[in-house]
């Protein structure tokens, strides 16, 4: 769209007379009115025109002055030179600068305009200020050159250095939200302070208005903070904190392509929204101490939503889950009663010597091969944020895999906010796929599991896998969400500074997947961080099931001890017709069957062998002992 360009109030002659002197300067300094620098803030974009719709032409860089040739009329915008640029400069919102020299309203006001040329042929760069002509001043003094601006000057800003790590907040308080949590050492552009509170305004790439409030004692300041503005205001307003397309999302990797067409934007604002506002309430929030993720699947409609995806947790046991599904498909045998007491023990007790006998099976008797391969089926099956690339740490007393290579595997999930083991990590979404993959192969034979690998896996072998993890009590977590007796098929797992529960539950009503993860950044120093889990557990039970609500979470039973034959899950896994209640049929898959990756994983280069928990030499660990994946009290 082509546009004129015209000052406000002036006519056309005038026009034709201003233009030369707002981009070409005067000849005499007595004409020109004092110079307009504003100072660059932080790092921002310079568009064509006044408007985020106009081509970027180049940015300006934290501290640095620039001239300001005009300002525009109806939006806040301000054009700046910078002749390093073929433009000669471009526009940038005015908030993302402040005037350090002069008056912004004696530049040119422009209404409308055509965007600049990116060859500059629209804005020739201005002339130097020339000096005066060196006439003694009336005391005698002769006045001093005033050097030119034709580029960019350094100037000293005023920052904070974070003394440790710290709460950035909407407001000068710590009554306003948390915007994020950053690291000591991190440094931040101060932009004002506070006249009242010991607050200092600074600026947060990526925060909702690109800044934040940070109290002054936990900073060392750089520079003279007098100097800023100062703000009186007593209220600050803030957005308020809702589920945002970054935060609650309906998401699915190509093995979903059938459960991707669904319509879940009803589900996500019934249910994800409120989740993620209750998490809110609770100071859990993304890229915080306090970090939560959730993954439901309605497996009635197919509709489905992650909460806080894409983010990396440790794969605690909740790994065990890939490394049961891989273990069947590695077996061409039925199962055997040796073989069954040998996924219950792994399943029910999180008993790691027999998870690691498990990999050993499905390596082939090499163990390391048998991580690689778990790692392979999930990203075969476009789940590869998930893997394992070390054996579970085996307790003192008994046999210790053979030290190999492990090295820790990149994957496209934020691998840094939750600390996670380098060694075994878990998206909710990867888990939530995966078993939904298994509920509709134990359902009707079809799916995911069945389209990728064929004759390898089949429907009774699908409902053992189910039947195990249906046996799993531990009397926390979902158990405390749903209704005494309700069929729920499931793994949980928990660390020092993490807590998670993956499981599949099915009702009268239907059956839906959730997956939940959450992590501290310090270790837990009470349940807090189960109830919250099982809250959440509660409330998704409450909205599948209307018409069966629980008004409160159930007393926890823990067991006192784990007993593979505490119910008839061995015999039920070995019978010919493996019959799990509640399970409904679900509409079959397109045969569309995903690629085939290469494998991701295999040894590195020669390397330490590491556990999977505190970076320590040793093997791969889920928790110091079996007990320790227990609740306090329990085991």
């Amino acid at each position: 769209m082509q546009k004129t360009i015209a000052l406000a109030g002036i006519g056309l002659v005038g026009l034709l007379i201003l233009v030369p002197l707002v981009f070409a300067g005067t000849a005499r300094q007595a004409e020109t009115p004092p110079e307009v620098l504003a100072e660059a803030l932080g790092r921002a974009n310079l568009r064509s025109g006044p408007g985020t719709e106009f081509d970027q032409v180049g940015e300006i860089t934290n501290g640095t002055r620039y001239r300001v040739r005009a300002r525009h009329e109806f939006v806040p915008w301000v054009l700046l030179e910078v002749p390093q640029l073929r433009s000669g400069g471009g526009w940038v919102f005015q908030d993302l600068v402040a005037i350090r020299q002069g008056d912004l309203f004696s530049v040119p006001l422009l209404s409308d305009f055509q965007p600049l040329p990116a060859d500059g042929g629209g804005f020739p760069p201005a002339a130097p200020v020339e000096a005066p002509s060196g006439d003694a001043t009336s005391d005698g003094n002769t006045a001093a050159a005033t050097a030119p601006v034709s580029a960019p000057t350094q100037v000293n800003l005023v920052t904070a250095t974070l003394q440790g790590r710290s709460n950035l907040r909407y407001g000068p308080g710590v009554d306003y939200p948390t915007i994020t949590t950053l690291d000591g050492g991190a440094v931040m552009v101060v932009l004002a302070r506070h006249s009242n509170f010991p607050w200092l305004k600074v600026a947060i790439e990526g925060a909702p208005n690109g800044e934040g409030w940070v109290l002054q004692d936990l900073v060392n300041i750089q520079g003279d903070i007098f100097t800023l503005p100062v703000i009186n205001d007593l209220q600050i307003p803030f957005p308020t904190p809702s589920a945002t397309p970054d935060t609650v999302v309906s998401n699915a990797p190509a093995l979903a392509i059938a459960f991707d067409t669904a319509d879940s934007s009803a589900l996500r604002a019934a249910l994800g929204v409120p989740l993620h506002e209750y998490l809110l309430s609770q100071g859990v929030a993304p890229r915080t101490d306090k970090e939560a993720s959730l993954f439901v699947l309605d497996l009635r409609t197919s509709q489905h939503f992650t909460l806080n995806g894409g983010v990396a947790y440790s794969g605690m046991s909740i790994n065990k889950i890939p490394i049961l599904v891989r273990y069947f498909l590695q077996r061409s045998a039925p199962l055997q009663t040796t073989d069954a007491e040998l996924v219950a023990t792994t399943m029910l007790c999180s008993e790691n010597i027999t998870t690691n006998r498990m990999l050993t099976t499905i390596g082939d008797g090499d163990i390391m091969l048998g991580t690689q391969r778990v790692t392979e089926m999930m990203s075969q099956l476009g789940l590869g944020n998930t893997f394992i690339s070390a054996p579970f740490f085996a307790p003192m007393g008994s046999a210790t895999p053979t030290p190999a290579p492990a090295v820790p595997i990149t994957t496209n999930a934020d691998q840094a906010s939750n600390l996670p083991d380098r060694f075994n990590q878990l998206t909710v979404e990867d888990l939530g796929w995966l078993l939904t993959s298994v509920y509709q192969c134990a359902a009707d034979g079809s799916g995911p599991l069945v389209e990728t690998f064929g004759t390898l896996v089949d429907q009774r072998e699908c409902r053992q896998m189910l039947r195990v993890m249906s046996g799993n009590k531990v009397g926390r977590l979902i158990e405390r969400g749903v209704p005494p007796g309700t069929t729920l098929a499931h793994k949980h797992g928990w660390v020092d500074d993490t807590r998670g529960d993956a499981g599949i539950v099915l009702t009268p009503q239907g059956a839906y997947v959730l997956v939940m993860a959450y992590h501290e950044r310090t270790t837990f120093a009470d349940e807090s961080s189960f109830f919250l889990l099982e809250e959440v557990a509660r409330r998704v039970w409450n909205h599948f099931n209307p018409a069966q609500p629980l008004a409160g979470l159930q007393s926890p039973q823990v067991p006192a001890e784990c007993n593979i034959y505490g119910e008839p899950v061995i015999s039920d896994m070995l019978a010919n017709n493996v019959v799990l209640p509640g399970l409904p049929r679900v509409a079959r898959l397109p045969g569309k069957k995903p690629a085939r990756p290469a494998s991701p994983g295999g040894p590195g280069p020669a390397g330490v062998f590491v556990c999977h928990r505190a970076h320590q030499p040793g093997p791969a660990r889920d928790s110091a002992d079996k007990a320790s994946d227990c609740p306090p009290g329990a085991r």
